[in-house]
């Protein structure tokens, strides 16, 4: 399933940059920077949810741009597919719902269309429902009562610690406070949410820990070239050499010069990322419709919200993937700029 996901994702990044920036020369930069994103293809391995719930993801906002700029009806149908596949991957894809309500409202009442409104509603209750209803169904042929499990509020206060594998990393501090409390979900909650204000009131006691812990959490994170993809895909059933030759190479022989490459692949896609942000904000040109900013808003969102979440690496590669079309129309902002530029000092001189 993940590899019949790849091509998927491709061409849904493909569609968004036709949709917001149809230049032909960035659809060129976002094939370079999509096939050159190793970590992603290591990831196709690894059943996790990863590459599809990020997959569904993008063909979802694809759909949301879609329907923003030609309000086309089969959009509300695909794009509620994708949804609701994405949160049933990852239930975390509920931050790009998030997203794509905050254009919904934008454009409803921008373009006078309640009906956005009524979508937006309907894909809410979609994912609700498609997750209830598998819960129930389980129910129902086990004969058994599935628990709530473990509530939000225990996963904030484990994205608060300070623990040795770092801040807010995982330490099991949510099954141990589950467990503490009888397996009650409502108990559990209950105490953790005190539990969380106390910590949140260690933490602006202290501005100069507060600054620091959170910097370190944000790093670790967010400045993880590889996104943890080498430590979660290194398991096999056989000994090193009897590896296929080229999986032998990338884990045992190159990984460090594949690192090497992924550090400077990060920093250009951030760099151009960063340079698509300030076009996006500052050009007089740039188009005014907040769907061209979906991708934008989704990745913030994520970054607020691991800010107070679980980290980890591999955490942040659905949002490194959503970065791949913005940087490219980034390249081609900066390639507009100099061109202009060139021009402009060749004409003085001349």
């Amino acid at each position: 399933m993940n590899a019949l996901c790849m091509p998927l994702l491709f061409w849904s990044g493909y569609k968004i940059l036709r949709l917001t920036c149809p230049k032909v020369e960035v659809v060129w930069y976002y094939s370079l920077l999509f096939i050159s994103y190793i970590p992603m293809f290591l990831y196709v391995a690894y059943v996790y949810g990863e590459i599809s719930s990020t997959c569904f993801a993008m063909v979802f906002m694809w759909q949301i741009i879609r329907y923003c700029k030609t309000g086309k009806k089969s959009c509300y149908l695909w794009g509620t597919i994708a949804i609701v596949f994405a949160c049933m991957m990852r239930m975390n894809s509920i931050i790009i719902l998030v997203a794509a309500g905050i254009v919904l409202l934008f454009h409803a009442f921008r373009a006078f269309k309640p009906q956005a409104l009524v979508w937006l509603l309907v894909m809410f209750v979609a994912v609700f429902a498609v997750k209830d209803g598998i819960q129930a169904h389980y129910e129902k042929i086990s004969g058994y009562e599935i628990s709530d499990g473990i509530p939000p509020v225990s996963w904030v206060l484990m994205g608060l610690n300070d623990g040795p594998r770092g801040p807010g990393w995982y330490d099991g501090t949510n099954h141990d406070e589950f467990i503490l409390h009888d397996y009650d979900t409502e108990s559990t909650a209950l105490d953790d949410k005190n539990k969380v204000m106390i910590r949140l009131g260690e933490l602006w006691a202290d501005k100069a820990y507060s600054i620091d812990f959170f910097r370190r959490k944000i790093l670790t994170q967010w400045n993880a070239p590889a996104c943890h993809s080498y430590f979660e895909t290194k398991a096999f059933t056989c000994v090193p050499e009897e590896l296929p030759e080229i999986v032998h190479r990338i884990y045992y022989e190159d990984e460090s010069a594949i690192n090497d490459f992924m550090d400077r692949y990060q920093f250009v896609l951030y760099f151009y990322v960063a340079i698509a942000v300030f076009f996006a904000f500052f050009s007089k040109k740039e188009e005014h419709g907040l769907e061209n900013r979906i991708l934008m808003i989704a990745i913030v969102g994520g970054f607020l919200f691991h800010i107070l979440w679980e980290v980890m690496g591999r955490y942040a590669l659905p949002y490194v993937v959503f970065m791949i079309p913005v940087a490219a129309a980034g390249m081609g902002r900066m390639g507009e700029f100099l061109n202009v530029a060139v021009q402009k000092i060749f004409g003085r001189l001349k």
